[in-house]
């Protein structure tokens, strides 16, 4: 009965580490696809600016 206990703690820590590994996942994916949207917002307010440069001194 005392090693039945201790593998139920053992199952309950894994299972509680497990959640914390996905939770932690998912703010790093949401973090990294936050980072990503910024990138490509960058991204496009530079080219924006550019052709627009390119554009007045074009014109």
């Amino acid at each position: 009965m005392y090693t039945y206990n201790l593998t139920n703690t053992k199952l309950h820590f894994l299972c509680i580490k497990n959640i914390n590994i996905r939770i932690s996942k998912l703010f790093k994916l949401e973090a990294n696809y936050f980072l990503k949207k910024i990138k490509y917002e960058q991204l496009i307010t530079a080219y924006n600016t550019d052709n627009l440069t390119l554009y007045t001194t074009g014109s």
